[in-house]
C-alpha cells in the first residue's frame, strides 16, 4: 500500500494540429488516440484520420501517427524504421504486434438460409446468430503479428479462438456480418496481459451467455446489451480458451443513468496486474453512464461482482507504474485522471478533472485516453481537444499529451 504520494500533471504539449475545429471536421480526425513504443524504444502515437486539408504541416496535419524520440516533448512523422509492438512479450521473447483485421461481410446471400437465435430486444441493435451453426462464416482464426525485438523480423501468426456459443453478430441497420476480428481488433490496444508466462485477452461483443451448459441455456441468458468475454492462451497465443464473461445483471441495468438511452452494457475493457498479484479491469457502460471495476484473484476465472467506479468512463484505462501506483483515465462528459496506492486496486482518490479550451461547447472532446508508463513513478496521457487554439490562436482539432508524475511523500 502506498499511502503518501501526489500527482503531478505537466502542461500539455502538442503532438498534431488539424485544419478545422470539431464542428468543421466531424468525429473521425485527430480522435480515439492510442499509444505504444516501438521496437527502437521511440514512443509511437496513433489517432483516426478521415477528410482533412491541413494548413499546419509542420504539426503533422493529415498524418495519422506521430513519434517521440525524446519522451514526449517534440513529434515527428512515422518512418519505416519505427515499428510499433504492444508490452506484451510472447514465451519465445519476440514482441506482440497486434491482431490483424479483416473486412466485414456485406449483405451476404447465404445468410438468408439461417434463422438468428435471438429476436432483437429492447435497445438492440443487433441480429445474432451461432457461429458454428453457419458454414460459410467460418471466424474462428485470427491472425496476428509478432516482432523479433533483435531483428525486427516480422511474423504472422493463425490464431485459433476456442468459444463456446461464439456469436455472429451483424448489424440490423447496416446489415453488416461481424467477423471475429472486428471484436478482438477493438481490444488491440488495451485488452491483453501477460502473467506468469501466460496470455489473458478481453473483449466485447453482444452475444450469448458461454458458460451454460447448452445451447438452449446458452440463448435464454442471452443479453441485448454487450458483454465483456476473457480468454487464456498458453502457448503464446496460437489458441485462445474461453475463461469467463461478465454481463449485465438486473442490478447494474437499475443502476445505468436512465435520463438517456446510451446504455451499452459492458465493453470497452481493460485490465491490469495489480501489485498484490490479482488482476483488476475497468468497463465502460455507455456515454454518460457509469464505468464499471471488476477485479479477479484466481487468473481471470471468476470476477468480483461489478462495483461502480465512477459516473462516467468511456475506454477506461488503467496503468500500474513499477513504484506500486495505479493510473486511471476516462471521461464523457469531463476528462478525469484518478489513482490509487492501495495494491488491490480497491480504494481509489477523488479524481482530477482536466480542463478543456472550450467545456461549453457539444463535444469539446471525445474523451478517448490512453495512458503509456515512462518511468517508475511517470507516464504519458494522450487526449484529445476539438478547440485548442493553433499557432495562430484559431481553435483547432488538436491531440495533446501531458506528463503524470507520482511523487512519493514521507508524510
Amino acid at each position: 500500500m502506498i499511502e503518501n504520494y501526489r500527482i503531478e500533471l505537466s502542461d500539455e504539449t502538442v503532438i498534431v494540429t488539424g485544419a478545422g475545429t470539431q464542428q468543421e471536421l466531424g468525429d473521425g480526425p485527430y480522435n480515439f488516440t492510442k499509444a505504444c513504443y516501438t521496437t527502437n524504444g521511440h514512443i509511437f502515437v496513433e489517432w483516426g484520420m478521415g477528410k482533412d486539408d491541413p494548413d499546419d504541416p509542420t504539426q503533422l496535419a493529415g498524418e495519422k501517427y506521430a513519434v517521440s524520440e525524446d519522451g514526449g516533448k517534440t513529434w515527428r512523422k512515422m518512418t519505416d524504421a519505427d515499428i510499433p509492438v504492444t508490452d506484451v512479450t510472447l514465451p519465445d521473447g519476440d514482441l506482440f504486434a497486434f491482431f490483424n483485421s479483416e473486412p466485414n461481410i456485406s449483405n451476404p446471400s447465404w445468410l438468408s438460409s439461417y434463422q438468428k437465435q435471438v429476436v432483437d430486444v429492447a435497445n438492440a441493435s443487433f441480429n445474432v446468430y451461432f457461429a458454428e451453426d453457419i458454414a460459410e462464416f467460418g471466424g474462428d482464426t485470427v491472425a496476428f503479428n509478432k516482432i523479433d525485438p533483435d531483428t525486427d523480423e516480422k511474423q504472422t501468426v493463425n490464431a485459433t479462438f476456442h468459444w463456446p456459443y461464439m456469436p455472429m453478430v451483424v448489424g440490423d441497420e447496416d446489415n453488416l456480418v461481424r467477423s471475429l476480428s472486428t471484436w478482438i481488433t477493438l481490444g488491440n490496444w488495451h485488452g491483453m496481459i501477460e502473467k506468469n508466462g501466460v496470455l489473458y485477452f478481453c473483449l466485447y461483443s453482444p452475444g450469448f451467455d458461454s458458460s451454460a451448459q447448452t445451447k438452449e441455456e446458452a440463448v435464454m441468458k442471452y443479453s441485448e446489451f454487450y458483454s465483456t468475454y476473457i480468454f487464456k492462451s498458453t502457448d503464446g497465443g496460437a489458441n485462445w480458451y474461453y475463461l469467463s464473461q461478465i454481463s449485465v445483471d438486473d442490478d447494474i441495468y437499475f443502476a445505468r443513468n436512465k435520463s438517456n438511452t446510451s446504455f451499452d452494457g459492458f465493453c470497452e475493457p481493460m485490465m491490469e496486474v495489480m501489485p498484490d498479484g490479482s488482476v483488476v479491469m475497468l468497463m465502460r457502460t455507455g456515454k454518460d453512464q457509469p464505468s464499471y471495476l471488476v477485479r479477479s484473484t484466481d487468473n481471470c476465472k471468476t470476477w468480483s461482482k461489478p462495483q461502480k467506479f465512477d459516473d462516467v468512463g468511456v475506454l477506461p484505462q488503467i496503468l500500474t507504474l513499477n513504484c506500486g501506483v495505479t493510473l486511471a483515465s476516462y471521461g464523457r462528459p469531463g476528462l478525469f485522471l484518478n489513482s490509487t496506492g492501495d495494491s488491490q486496486g480497491l480504494i481509489w482518490n477523488i479524481p482530477m478533472e482536466i480542463p478543456m479550451t472550450n467545456p461549453n461547447v457539444t463535444t469539446p472532446s471525445c474523451y478517448y485516453t490512453y495512458l503509456l508508463p515512462l518511468s517508475d513513478t511517470t507516464a504519458l496521457m494522450v487526449y484529445t481537444d476539438n478547440y485548442y487554439p493553433n499557432a495562430s490562436g484559431n481553435p483547432r482539432k488538436t491531440v495533446l499529451a501531458r506528463v503524470i508524475s507520482v511523487i512519493i511523500t514521507d508524510e
